[in-house]
């Protein structure tokens, strides 16, 4: 009986973290032109990096700010805003902005810090998660 208690008490403790800081993913499509595609990963609900389909390289993200608002209206009663940027050396070349408002409303908008450019990204629904949910546990590609 002490065995079988201890075994299960080593599982929990092994798998209940996982459970609850399971890594996800997202993937995402440019608005502009549907061939640019990007895939990412989340570890403990903040977003780590950024691959985009074809390139090898990962691209880190370093978290910025949080936003949230409340009552819009509607459903959902709230919805949150999520910054991060991408250097190179010390200089700040990007912002990746991830808007969330529900189901599969996780946006993504990058803007270049040099020309200004913004692009538009939305969930791939084929690619996305269970139970309406954007996120996934695999890698997109």
């Amino acid at each position: 009986m002490k065995k079988s208690t201890l075994l299960i008490c080593i599982l929990l403790l092994v798998v209940m973290p996982r459970l609850f800081a399971q890594d996800k993913y997202a993937c995402f499509k440019s608005e502009a032109n549907k061939k640019i595609q990007l895939s990412v990963y989340f570890k403990k609900k903040k977003a780590v990096f950024v691959k985009y389909k074809g390139l090898k390289k990962a691209i880190p993200l370093i978290y910025s700010t949080t936003q949230q608002t409340g009552e819009g209206g509607g459903s959902p009663s709230f919805f949150w805003t999520e910054t991060y940027v991408v250097k190179t050396g010390k200089k700040i070349t990007g912002t990746y902005t991830f808007t969330n408002a529900g189901a599969y409303e996780l946006q993504l908008t990058y803007t270049d810090n040099k020309t200004r450019k913004k692009t538009s990204f939305t969930i791939i629904e084929s690619m996305a998660g269970d139970n309406f949910s954007p996120y996934r546990d695999t890698p997109c590609f």
